[in-house]
């Protein structure tokens, strides 16, 4: 009983290998239309198959790595040298950004100021001089830009 379960087992085997041949260029020529079109089929099926079971499994080592590190933030967020190491982190990333909207809003209200002072006083009628108009116009101008520069860059 043993031998012939052995045999049988050969036998699959070695039927198995035989699937596995490969056609020379003259055999295939020589295989019916519908056969090679067949076959062409299921070459580009089992292609597409490989290929979309690839982007599964990148898929699914993404989205496992990404839960491991969501983890691990989660525990490092809930402690207080943690979360001093994730504001050192975002600060590093985003000190010019902070630094920009700080300074431009700091110019901006200076900008408004100044722009409050000049209306006031030429509404209250005062006489001043036409260079300190324009050179109080182009102050504030260019400070408004600056502000815009940095708000914006």
């Amino acid at each position: 009983m043993k031998r012939i379960i052995f045999i049988l087992g050969m036998l699959c085997f070695g039927l198995n290998i035989q699937a596995d041949k490969v056609l020379t260029e003259d055999q295939w020529n020589r295989l019916p239309q519908e056969t090679r079109d067949h076959i062409s089929q299921e070459k580009k099926v089992n292609e597409v198959s490989k290929w979309s079971n690839i982007g599964k499994e990148i898929g699914v080592a993404v989205n496992e790595c990404l839960k491991a590190i969501e983890s691990s933030a989660q525990r490092l967020s809930n402690t207080h040298l943690g979360r001093l190491a994730i504001g050192i982190v975002v600060w590093k990333l985003l000190y010019k950004d902070i630094l920009g909207i700080v300074i431009g809003c700091v110019m901006i209200v200076f900008c408004i100021i100044s722009w409050k002072r000049w209306y006031q006083s030429c509404k209250s009628g005062k006489d001043e001089d036409a260079a300190v108009v324009i050179v109080n116009i182009i102050s504030n101008i260019v400070y408004f830009v600056a502000a815009m520069i940095c708000f914006f860059s």
